[in-house]
């Protein structure tokens, strides 16, 4: 496996190379190295091999090193520790972990005779322009308008999946969008989704993780805070939710400087500063009881070609833990939480239909606990588990091993 990040972090990469560890493979990965204490290479508990890349750390440089993969399209440094390995090792696969590193890996594939398979965790070209969308650095935009643009990244991605002997995506509505845009038969693609180990429910909860609040009807953001995550939406919402004085908005998640003023901006002028908490950072060990004591847990993502086009662990998370959850109307989050009747919809970037939905929840409990019921059932029982898409996985690596 490739992964132009570094490991332990990557919530994806560990449940699928523990899927295909457990059906009898050997799995390694070659990975960024995060700093110094990262040993360069070590085998796991697991028996998963892990293989590091030293590149400075800093923003600046991993900026230059996102510049070399975008001009020439391979990272020479993985390619070089990577083609080492495929001498040492009869590698059957190489798994490449999004599209930076594609053409990295099935140049060392093509060479060595193993399989190629792109695992795509989202809409990689439209996520990009997503993500740069409130950075105000001229520098930083001038590189992104160079380097990251759409056109230049969508063509890279057609002959990614056109070079591939398989791709992975964790959606249905991406696996459509690649078979149009890319013309491949439908037999080259597989749906392995980003659902929830039954496990995720046995950690320690903690019910003073919301200190003085814990009596309080709390509606839980947890994961990261940027422009596509549709935060500022929620936060908008709660000057609807003025007269319920016990319903409060906690935001647990990283947020750099930028996005946190902007949230503290937005609080202070509607007048909310006492109903809203922003956590910033918080360790993954916390999320659980976060989401488990919370009343209502929302994704609120904004919809655009990026949003609609993955769906994120969380979703199955949330809905594990037996709370009811509030989405926006993205494509994969609306199609998943009405199938099952989990929760409820609003439309994307509508802070007063947000609003609504809480209201609705929050003066229906019966309806809420239905809900809630619904999702666990849904995640524990039904088909949005790990276990259903760990399959998929291993039966495609099965039938080419």
């Amino acid at each position: 496996m490739f992964l132009n990040d570094p490991y332990p972090g990557d919530i994806r990469v560990f449940k699928e190379s523990d899927a295909l560890m457990k059906a009898g493979f050997e799995v390694h990965l070659l990975c960024l190295r995060k700093n110094a204490t990262q040993p360069l290479q070590e085998r796991l508990e697991n028996g998963f091999f892990i293989h590091r890349v030293t590149t400075d750390s800093s923003t600046f440089q991993k900026g230059i090193w996102d510049i070399v993969i975008a001009t020439f399209w391979k990272h020479p440094l993985f390619y070089r520790r990577a083609r080492k390995l495929c001498g040492q090792h009869a590698f059957e696969a190489v798994h490449v972990h999004d599209l930076p590193l594609a053409y990295t890996a099935f140049s060392l594939a093509e060479e060595f005779g193993a399989a190629k398979v792109l695992d795509l965790h989202e809409n990689y070209p439209e996520a990009l322009a997503v993500w740069f969308q409130w950075r105000k650095n001229p520098f930083i935009r001038l590189k992104n308008n160079i380097f990251f643009n759409y056109k230049k990244w969508s063509g890279y991605e057609i002959n990614a999946i056109k070079r591939a002997d398989h791709v992975i995506t964790v959606v249905e509505e991406m696996r459509d969008r690649m078979i149009e845009v890319s013309g491949e038969r439908d037999e080259k693609f597989s749906v392995v989704s980003n659902t929830e180990q039954s496990g995720f429910v046995q950690q320690v909860n903690d019910p003073e993780v919301y200190e003085d609040w814990k009596k309080e009807f709390i509606i839980t953001y947890t994961g990261n805070v940027g422009p596509h995550r549709g935060v500022d939406t929620v936060v908008k919402g709660m000057q609807y939710l003025k007269d319920i004085k016990d319903c409060k908005l906690v935001v647990a998640g990283s947020m750099n400087d930028a996005v946190r003023n902007y949230l503290i901006g937005l609080c202070t002028e509607l007048g909310i500063e006492k109903n809203v908490r922003l956590l910033g950072y918080q360790p993954f060990s916390k999320f659980f009881s976060f989401m488990k004591n919370a009343s209502i847990n929302v994704i609120p993502h904004n919809s655009n070609p990026h949003t609609d086009h993955t769906i994120p662990h969380k979703l199955f998370q949330c809905m594990m833990v037996g709370r009811p959850v509030i989405v926006s109307s993205c494509k994969p989050l609306k199609r998943v939480v009405e199938s099952v009747e989990a929760g409820k919809v609003f439309q994307a970037g509508n802070a007063e239909g947000f609003a609504s939905k809480v209201r609705e929840l929050y003066n229906n409990r019966i309806l809420t606990e239905k809900l809630a019921k619904n999702g666990l059932g849904a995640t524990l029982e039904g088909k949005y588990n790990w276990d259903t898409d760990a399959r998929t996985l291993v039966n495609y690596y099965q039938s080419i091993a």
